[in-house]
């Protein structure tokens, strides 16, 4: 009896932990679903273009359901890749960028943390440099649930199964990525990443946390 009184804590824990892991993996008792906006950034916003850049056959297959859009925003000599992967349920059409990059033959050169501005709303972020063969470039990433952004991809995954678990509203993810070349200096590329993530407008306002 005294062994049950210790250890009910502790059973009580690992089957939320196990119920919630559950909900996850199966989408049990979760809402159907359904087609997103596909292009939920502004097609030009500030002083920034976009235009529109192919979808592959292998990003459909892997993606799936949800929301992907792919555009190239410029401004003068500036340019930048914007991604952005909309997921209304579960974190597995979400994940790591290192993970492709890598598979793609991308060495990754450094990475660290950041935190920028958007339009008065704080953007907790990921940098890093990658090199493949000459080209370097800098890409900058994170998870947006409409009331949070991180870059840190496991606590993206360890609230999403909270938020499942309890029912929360923001079920629905976004991950963000923005990428360009280092031409000359990383300083004026982070400028021009500083400058579009400042700049960034979202149709719906929901786009970041």
């Amino acid at each position: 009896m005294e062994s049950w009184k210790k250890n009910k804590w502790a059973i009580l824990i690992y089957l939320i932990l196990g119920l919630a892991g559950f909900k996850s993996i199966t989408g049990w008792g979760m809402r159907p679903e359904a087609p997103l906006d596909p292009a939920p950034l502004q097609v030009a916003f500030g002083q920034w273009k976009s235009k529109k850049i192919p979808i592959s056959y292998y990003e459909k297959e892997m993606y799936g359901v949800g929301s992907l859009s792919k555009k190239m925003y410029y401004h003068g000599s500036d340019f930048i890749w914007h991604l952005n992967l909309e997921s209304i349920r579960g974190h597995h059409t979400q994940h790591q960028p290192e993970i492709c990059y890598t598979g793609a033959g991308w060495s990754i050169i450094k990475k660290w943390p950041a935190v920028y501005n958007n339009r008065g709303k704080k953007v907790d972020a990921r940098v890093m440099i990658i090199k493949k063969k000459d080209e370097k470039r800098l890409v900058a990433y994170w998870f947006a649930n409409g009331k949070l952004t991180t870059g840190n991809y496991y606590q993206r995954v360890f609230q999403h199964i909270w938020d499942d678990f309890m029912d929360n509203p923001y079920a629905t993810w976004t991950f963000q990525r923005v990428s360009l070349p280092i031409f000359t200096d990383l300083g004026s590329a982070e400028k021009v990443i500083e400058s579009f993530i400042t700049e960034m407008e979202f149709k719906t306002g929901e786009g970041l946390a």
